[in-house]
């Protein structure tokens, strides 16, 4: 069974239902039949294209939540599209266990041939990156420029002199 026709919820891989098409599948909380309950702090949605997988997690990122998270990778890169994605828009924390997910994550994204990178990271966990010296991981391109308003601000002030 390929990558695009399984479903991921909760962790456990399963039959897509219907669809073959690449799309959104959810993951959050601990699956199967242990009877635990899903962790109502964190879940990810994975959203997977012909060249692209987005991985968007949600909540709070620690121990307790990390396998989940790295299961949830794990499933993303086995998709097999040349880039991955991670979109921390969502994500409220982030300590040192999951900044580790995302270094394994990495690792294995580039020993199948892919890249990772992280984008949108809300205001703590961009701090947490960047006190462990992992800010790198973020490509800032994907987010909003206040840049551009400052070079028209500056052009501007130029043009008034």
């Amino acid at each position: 069974m390929s990558a695009a026709e399984t479903e991921t919820r909760f962790g456990a891989a399963r039959p897509a239902t219907g669809s073959t098409r690449r799309g959104l599948r959810l993951a959050g909380g601990s699956g199967g039949s242990s009877g635990a309950r899903p962790d109502a702090r964190f879940g990810v949605a994975i959203l997977s294209g012909p060249h692209r997988t987005v991985v968007r997690p949600a909540g709070e990122l620690d121990l307790s939540t990390a396998a989940r998270m790295e299961t949830s990778l794990h499933d993303a890169i086995q998709v097999g599209t040349p880039e991955l994605v991670l979109d921390l828009h969502a994500l409220e924390f982030c300590d040192a266990a999951g900044l580790q997910v995302f270094l394994r994550a990495r690792r294995r994204a580039f020993a199948a041939g892919a890249t990772l990178w992280l984008e949108r990271p809300t205001s703590i966990v961009r701090r947490v990156l960047e006190v462990s010296g992992l800010a790198w991981l973020v490509d800032d391109s994907a987010a909003p420029r206040k840049v551009a308003g400052s070079i028209r601000l500056i052009e501007d002030q130029r043009g008034r002199r």
